[in-house]
């Protein structure tokens, strides 16, 4: 066990109120704190207390959702920051001078041109990192993903769970059917959320 998680620790509760938490006991928050030093404290721990609440809540059906598995994705994901993720993405739109319905412009000879542009796009948001076809697949409020911590960890654990369950033959690496169910990206990401967990 490191050192560091056998200290007490001073952290700022609701403005000038200091209250001293106990690593043995606050395990959760921090490791957190471990893993991002400069986080905020009020934050880190309303993140411990849901993670630790929710994952007892919705661990159903033989599925355990461990909240130190759930830190270590957060801080794979975006460094256990509430940030998105943009991407640029290639738009490409039909442009038929003013008639809509292809079949209007071959009545009337008329000529479509392809035009094409870039935009850039959210497509990963929160401190769990949602994809937007997560989000739609879930029927996810996306902005309460990103304002609300309480929906973003109940949200994360139910998907987790739900992977879990879909991965069961994977024993305990079960869990990182969360970011794919390919092999060879699981077993990176594997690798990658274990240096943190």
């Amino acid at each position: 066990m490191k050192i560091f998680s056998l200290i007490l620790l001073m952290i700022s509760i609701n403005g000038n109120a200091k209250t001293v938490l106990d690593c043995n006991v606050h395990k959760i928050y921090c490791k957190i704190v471990e893993l991002q030093p400069a986080v905020d404290k009020d934050w880190a721990l309303k993140l411990s207390n849901l993670l630790y609440e929710k994952s007892k809540e919705l661990s159903v059906d033989g599925i355990i959702l461990d909240p130190f598995r759930s830190v270590a994705i957060a801080m794979q994901e975006s460094s256990l920051q509430n940030s998105v993720r943009k991407t640029q993405v290639l738009l490409v739109s039909d442009s038929c001078h003013g008639l809509n319905n292809h079949h209007l412009v071959a009545k009337y000879n008329k000529t479509c041109v392809k035009t094409s542009k870039y935009v850039k796009g959210y497509t990963d948001i929160g401190v769990f990192q949602f994809h937007v076809g997560t989000i739609k697949g879930y029927g996810f409020d996306p902005l309460k993903l990103l304002y609300s911590l309480d929906y973003a960890v109940e949200s994360h654990l139910l998907v987790l769970r739900d992977k879990m369950k879909t991965c069961k033959h994977l024993g305990k690496d079960s869990w990182s059917c969360y970011h794919s169910t390919t092999d060879s990206l699981r077993n990176k990401y594997v690798k990658m959320v274990n240096k943190y967990y």
